[in-house]
């Protein structure tokens, strides 16, 4: 049986994978991955632009407001290689407050790259952000009428992310709940009930209609939606209870959950599956 793992992450939620688990503490020359913060700043000079793109990812990770590593950063900005600019820009608003707006600036920039996955990438970024992607919002708005699907769904993610400071996009979010593609009407719908408590019912009523999609993913994927939504989607009660009987294993356990968050006392009864 295939399994969907990384919740949301399949609607363009996943985030980078740079974790800090390998970071290790040295007060004269920190280090990551077994390599010095000198070796990894000396990289973001190399020729190779995937050696430069990992070297911002571990100037990132390796943190601290006094990273002598932000300089590099802030020069990488302007890289020639979009994807070395866009973790360059991640990296700096991680370690660096101060020049989050800077590096916010880049990424909407990447935006408006002709390539799908690099404008893909920068939305990512931003929904990784939050709040301090703020300034993003109207590019964002923007980004929900690209030609590619999975930009519209990365930026419907990302003003999810970023709430109630993009209330400027409530609007633009309604029109693409009409879109053709089911991980953005998705991406959508959640990003209006975080953005504005108003709208939930408006947004619980596209899950409702989502657990009912032909794809067991999507319907995975919206009981999960529902879990995040909790006792605020009770209307969709009745439509989470039916999916218990579910064709989809992982569809009657997501079910399940979101049952116990919304309706504890609704979830005890869990009905047989024939």
């Amino acid at each position: 049986m295939q399994r969907w793992r990384g919740g949301l992450s399949s609607l363009g939620l996943t985030l980078l994978v740079c974790c800090g688990c390998a970071r290790h503490e040295d007060k004269s020359d920190p280090n990551y991955e077994g390599k010095a913060l000198s070796a990894w700043i000396a990289d973001m000079k190399s020729e190779d632009a995937g050696v430069r793109s990992k070297a911002a990812l571990a100037l990132g990770e390796i943190g601290s407001g006094d990273n002598p590593g932000i300089d590099a950063l802030r020069g990488a900005l302007k890289d020639s290689d979009p994807p070395v600019r866009i973790h360059a820009a991640f990296a700096l608003a991680r370690i660096s407050p101060q020049n989050a707006q800077e590096a916010v600036a880049v990424l909407i920039e990447v935006l408006q790259e002709e390539m799908p996955d690099q404008r893909r990438y920068a939305a990512r970024v931003l929904s990784r952000l939050g709040p301090r992607a703020t300034a993003a919002v109207p590019a964002l708005i923007n980004a929900l009428k690209d030609q590619d699907a999975g930009v519209r769904s990365e930026s419907a993610a990302a003003l999810a992310q970023i709430g109630p400071d993009a209330k400027a996009a409530v609007d633009p979010l309604i029109s693409v709940l009409k879109d053709e593609e089911a991980r953005v009407r998705l991406n959508a719908a959640r990003a209006l009930y975080r953005i504005s408590k108003e709208r939930t019912k408006l947004a619980v009523g596209v899950f409702r209609d989502h657990l009912k999609d032909p794809e067991a993913k999507n319907r995975y994927i919206t009981a999960k939606m529902l879990c995040d939504v909790g006792p605020d989607a009770k209307d969709a009660v009745d439509d989470l209870t039916k999916a218990l009987d579910d064709e989809s294993e992982i569809v009657r356990d997501a079910a399940q959950e979101a049952l116990r968050i919304i309706n504890p006392e609704g979830a005890k009864r869990r009905p047989s599956t024939p």
